[in-house]
């Protein structure tokens, strides 16, 4: 008989205790949705931190090897005697932030006398992405003095950075320079062309 009375009591779930059911359960979902959502900004992130490592390292690498260096300031041709008219800039009008020769960066040929791979552009589309950065500009700055051009020479060097600037997929901006030796010759007007370079 207490079977029996047992069975009559037991009518199932009352409308209160579903309704809280589904709160906690749509609770859950709502945070398990937002965990997801963090650990893919946190991958994101992480990826873009290894893809400026690997920006910084295709930089250093053009820029410490002389050919590369050369025709990604230059253009083709050999040491010393570009095809086109020669990179040419006063002192003065590179020698500040917000200024700078706008460049590429390239990979030369095994003579070091034709641009054989574009790397590194702000306007190519194809350049202008680096993993999951975006190149916002490329410039040679000489800054080490500001306000003045070079004297007449045939030959001297100077100290100068390149700059960097590229977008994160978080919409942050950043900006990177990098050392470089610049060798050049100056006219008596005070333009200056670029001969050689490297860091």
């Amino acid at each position: 008989m207490q079977e029996t009375d047992f069975l009559e009591q037991d009518k199932g779930f009352s409308l209160v205790s579903v309704m809280i059911a589904l709160g906690l359960a749509g609770a859950v979902a709502v945070l398990v949705m937002k965990l997801t959502t963090s650990i893919n900004k946190v991958k994101v992130e992480a990826d873009s931190n290894q893809d400026e490592a690997m920006l910084a390292s295709t930089v250093n690498l053009i820029l410490s090897n002389e050919k590369h260096c050369r025709l990604s300031l230059l253009g083709d041709g050999p040491y010393g005697a570009p095809d086109v008219a020669p990179v040419g800039f006063e002192k003065k009008d590179i020698d500040e932030q917000g200024e700078g020769l706008d460049v590429e960066l390239y990979f030369g040929n095994q003579v070091g006398d034709k641009r054989q791979t574009l790397k590194l552009s702000s306007t190519d589309t194809k350049a202008k992405k680096f993993g999951r950065l975006e190149i916002q500009s490329i410039k040679l700055l000489m800054n080490n003095g500001q306000g003045f051009n070079y004297t007449t020479s045939f030959g001297h060097s100077d100290v100068g950075v390149l700059q960097v600037n590229y977008k994160k997929p978080s919409g942050r901006d950043i900006r990177k320079d990098f050392p470089l030796n610049v060798s050049m010759i100056t006219n008596s007007v005070g333009k200056s062309f670029i001969v050689s370079c490297n860091n």
